[in-house]
């Protein structure tokens, strides 16, 4: 069962069916099974267009920043989403909201004012409720 605010029921020990919610949120290996991509971020810096240099996957490294600042843009803020975004490569890049959703923000401040991610660090994109994004950066 899925509730209005979209969050599955955690499933009860036994044979039973299992929400369909709740595999797609959780997985079937307690989240362990996350999808996984590699993108170029878009050139130039500028906020990318709709579903251009998408980080759409649980764990998303960047592996082509060809100038510093060139960017790349998180999906809609959704809630109980969390991202994982390396940047292997030698120059920063910068991450904004999706396009199709502008007044999502990032650590409260408008994604269309995107946050840096420096060269060869990674950063974690938390979505608790729709609209908000969080970002944690590694050292």
């Amino acid at each position: 069962m899925t509730y209005p605010n979209g969050n599955a029921t955690i499933p009860q020990s036994g044979e039973r069916l299992i929400d369909g919610a709740f595999v797609n949120s959780h997985g079937l290996a307690g989240g362990y099974n996350r999808s996984a991509k590699t993108v170029a971020a878009l050139a130039g810096g500028a906020a990318p267009g709709i579903n251009v240099s998408l980080l759409d996957a649980a764990i998303c490294e960047i592996s082509v920043v060809a100038s510093a600042n060139d960017s790349a843009q998180l999906p809609s803020a959704k809630g109980n989403q969390i991202l994982d975004v390396v940047n292997s490569t030698a120059n920063s890049a910068r991450i904004y909201s999706n396009a199709r959703t502008p007044t999502d923000t990032i650590n409260g401040t408008a994604g269309t004012t995107p946050v840096d991610l420096a060269a060869g660090k990674t950063a974690r994109f938390i979505s608790t409720q729709n609209g908000k994004w969080f970002r944690l950066t590694s050292a």
